[in-house]
């Protein structure tokens, strides 16, 4: 397990960024988390219970992102700093030039210059709830 402070203080010294977690009262304690990747691929991966956070520099990860789904992308407004956001559904391939894998229902967005993706067993309501209450 993990506390968000040790979490915050590694993304910022790893990786150069600030970066936001979710309300710990909607979602618990982080059951992990590492900085994995390399370069422009390096980014910080938190873990719960069924759902999955990352974060990384939104500079380099439009650069990067690839990703393939039969399921539908639907383009949302969000109030977090102002920006919109992908939800993606269902089962897909996200392949960013040296990790390739499968993830479900995905929630994408950037606010204050990183890019966060939050996916999981979770719906679209609730990846919506989790990512306003970044904090």
């Amino acid at each position: 397990k993990a506390d968000y402070e040790s979490i915050r203080g590694a993304a910022l010294t790893q990786l150069g960024l600030t970066v936001l977690l979710p309300d710990e009262s909607l979602i618990g304690t982080p059951a992990g988390w590492e900085v994995c990747g390399t370069g422009a691929t390096r980014e910080l991966v938190v873990s719960w219970n069924g759902v999955t956070m990352t974060a990384r520099d939104a500079a380099t990860a439009a650069s990067i992102r690839k990703f393939v789904t039969t399921g539908d992308v639907v383009s949302l407004d969000l109030t977090i700093d102002g920006e919109s956001a992908l939800w993606i559904e269902g089962r897909h391939v996200r392949d960013t030039g040296e990790l390739v894998e499968s993830t479900g229902n995905t929630l994408l967005w950037i606010a204050a210059d990183v890019e966060y993706r939050l996916f999981g067993e979770l719906d679209r309501a609730e990846a919506i709830e989790l990512a306003s209450s970044l904090g």
